[in-house]
């Protein structure tokens, strides 16, 4: 099969999205298909790509977070989807190259799916801080991303918990399929290590809700002194955060490392105790199933995906994500049960192998196929 994937972000970024397309892209050309990727990026990503299945579109940086660019002109894709003579195209983006995806599709005639991996409307605050402005907003992001998803052919959420949000907002045809994590990649192992480490890893960003996690620090640090945190990652707050943290008397005892390699990432969630997940933002949580793979017991916000994922007493424990001193709470009940949780948290990993998730979403690419070939032979 030959699939075109569309996104409004790749390599170089470093986020969810990507490393979902990465596994995903990864575990598809393992079993024999071909992924051709088409993607935003700056004139430095396209002179510097030397993967001949890549494409990137000159595009503009979206000012209020840099790391995201939005493709100036990505409408000439069809000629490069017939060249490769492509099966399916699905859409991991919203924007520009999530229009030109359903354009192409129309156009050539060709099955487009397309994946919620954010949900864009508790972002809203890059746009405004204004209560009204928000609430408008969000309601003209919801009226759009309806707009977009249902005309694709088949929409995908990666948890339930999305694929009924999705639905309560009138998007049709949808079908849950997670991204898949390559566990051979995150072994499980305890790295050698001086006193109780707390890592988050991810985008560093307001709607992670981080702010929760350094104020349970000093809570946490009463029973264990020991108890030092990373936050691994980059993003648009991360200015904001390193100025919270220096106002704070335990500000010494956190560390922010900024993205680590993709080599070096194993290691780092073997050198920590606990991973800390407190964002109500997940649409899965790729850090999260990474970390338990790794065996590591998971702190997290019970909201969207995370309430799915985590299980009190099994492979961590969830938060009301509201009080530090809750969160705290959590953290040290789930350093105190390490051993036991590391065993549920492997196990809970393993539901997301990249093979079994690919595997899922091949069983959708297949029936698009299939009913885009029963459409066109009843218009003949």
């Amino acid at each position: 099969m030959k699939i075109a994937f569309f996104t409004d972000t790749y390599v170089p970024n470093k986020d969810g999205v990507v490393s979902s397309i990465l596994a995903t892209r990864r575990a598809l050309g393992a079993m024999g298909h071909e992924v051709y990727v088409f993607t935003s990026g700056s004139r430095k990503d396209k002179k510097e790509n030397r993967d001949q299945m890549v494409n990137y579109f000159t595009s503009t940086t979206f000012k209020p977070y840099p790391d995201y660019k939005i493709a100036l002109f990505p409408f000439l894709a069809p000629n490069k989807l017939k060249k490769y003579k492509i099966d399916l195209i699905h859409t991991h983006g919203i924007a520009t190259m999530g229009l030109a995806a359903l354009q192409a599709a129309g156009s050539l005639k060709l099955p487009v799916v397309g994946t919620f991996h954010t949900m864009v409307t508790d972002a809203t605050h890059y746009i405004s801080k204004n209560k009204l402005v928000d609430r408008v907003a969000k309601q003209m992001i919801w009226n759009y991303l309806k707009w977009f998803f249902n005309r694709c052919d088949a929409s995908i959420a990666p948890t339930a918990t999305v694929k009924e949000i999705m639905s309560d907002h009138g998007i049709r045809r949808i079908e849950v399929a997670p991204s898949g994590i390559d566990l051979g990649r995150f072994p499980a192992t305890n790295t050698p290590h001086d006193g109780t480490i707390g890592l988050y890893l991810g985008r560093v960003a307001l709607e992670k809700n981080l702010t929760l996690l350094i104020e349970s620090v000093p809570h946490i640090m009463k029973t264990r002194p020991d108890f030092r945190l990373t936050i691994a990652g980059r993003g648009p707050a991360l200015d904001y955060y390193k100025k919270l943290v220096a106002q704070k008397w335990f500000g010494r005892w956190i560390t922010f490392t900024g993205i680590i390699p993709d080599n070096e990432l194993a290691a780092a969630y073997g050198k920590c105790d606990v991973f800390a997940m407190p964002s109500k933002f997940e649409t899965q949580g790729l850090s999260v199933i990474e970390a338990m793979t790794c065996g590591k017991p998971v702190v997290a916000s019970k909201y969207l995906a995370l309430k799915e994922i985590v299980r009190n007493g099994y492979n961590g424990y969830l938060s009301d994500g509201n009080e530090p001193k809750e969160f705290a709470e959590k953290i040290l009940k789930a350093l105190g049960e390490k051993g036991k949780l590391a065993i549920g948290a492997r196990k809970t990993a393993e539901r997301f192998s990249a093979e079994k998730c690919t595997k899922r979403l091949l069983e959708i690419y297949g029936q698009e196929i299939e009913r885009n070939r029963e459409r066109r032979e009843r218009k003949k």
